[in-house]
């Protein structure tokens, strides 16, 4: 992800925040509110959100007005191929809302804190892009993990109850899974020894016995 958005220490096309239950990545001069992305991001899913941010930016800032490309984007990240500006965003809403149930932070716009769209703006002539400060939450930019105290971001009501049932999901796949799988068996609760189990198929009631006969026959 760092090297992704902080491609070298003098190209730098955006930030990412670790709040406490996920994070938050923003495109400079995206236009659109981010999604809240699993605290731990899969790259498929980075790769979605970046390519929706960036393509926000390009179409809102440069590609609109007719300016010819004017930031650098990997054309491949993951399975994902970035080659038709206009329709590459399309989809991303389709799997990250539809699908996966994501919500949204809150939109920070303008935000461009490196004056990196601002600076192409005006060498385009047009005009400058001033950046919105929240020194609050800008200060824990780019942070390689979330730090107590820090990024906190309430959940709604809808999270909220979304957590509620995976938590309750998940007790009731341990019950179930410690009642299937961790129940001795009936020989071994009673404490018969196993040697039982290898008595000769001729033996008579064993249900192996009966079923092999039966194959016999």
């Amino acid at each position: 992800m760092e090297r992704i958005l902080h491609l070298s220490k003098l190209y730098s096309i955006g930030d990412w925040y670790y709040y406490q239950n996920h994070t938050v990545i923003r495109i400079y001069g995206c236009e659109l509110a981010p999604y809240r992305l699993p605290k731990y991001v899969p790259m498929r899913l980075f790769a979605l959100e970046y390519y929706q941010q960036f393509n926000s930016a390009d179409l809102s800032h440069f590609y609109g007005a007719k300016k010819r490309a004017q930031l650098k984007i990997r054309h491949q990240l993951c399975p994902f191929i970035f080659n038709k500006r206009e329709e590459a965003w399309k989809d991303v809403d389709t799997i990250l809302g539809e699908k996966l149930k994501l919500n949204h932070s809150f939109l920070w716009s303008p935000y461009d804190p490196e004056h990196f769209i601002s600076y192409r703006r005006v060498k385009n002539k047009l005009t400058g892009y001033v950046h919105h400060e929240i020194h609050e939450i800008e200060r824990y930019a780019n942070q390689q993990e979330w730090v107590e105290g820090t990024l906190l971001e309430e959940l709604s009501e809808e999270e909220i109850t979304e957590k509620a049932i995976k938590i309750l999901e998940k007790s009731v796949d341990l019950k179930c899974f410690g009642q299937v799988f961790f129940s001795l068996p009936q020989d071994l609760e009673t404490g018969t020894s196993s040697a039982a189990t290898s008595q000769h198929p001729s033996q008579e009631g064993h249900p192996l016995v009966e079923t092999s006969k039966a194959k016999e026959l």
